[in-house]
């Protein structure tokens, strides 16, 4: 099962210095790095429109993933993708152009 997690940005579960502050926030202050797993959510964001003028990609797969990478974070540092087929791979990697 996969799940979006969006309050990781910005809801203050955690504490530091007793301050609320958000997940991500107390990553980048405790210099933690963070990892997302399965961006696209076994494909169902495939369906979700972005708009091409934000991200002038061909391919949807890849402005989702474009997505990930530009959340403006210094603890985000990595993506986990899985592709079943090399045609995935290919149409991913236009990201890389």
């Amino acid at each position: 099962m996969n799940i979006m997690m969006p309050e990781l940005f910005f809801e203050k579960y955690q504490n530091l210095d007793d301050k609320p502050i958000s997940t991500m926030k107390l990553c980048e202050e405790l210099k933690i790095n963070l990892i997302t797993s399965s961006p696209l959510l076994s494909g169902t964001m495939i369906n979700v429109p972005l708009e091409m003028n934000k991200l002038p990609l061909t391919y949807l797969g890849s402005r989702h993933l474009q997505f990930i990478r530009s959340i403006p974070s210094d603890c985000l540092i990595s993506t986990v993708i899985g592709m079943k087929t090399s045609h995935h791979v290919k149409k991913n990697l236009e990201i890389s152009q």
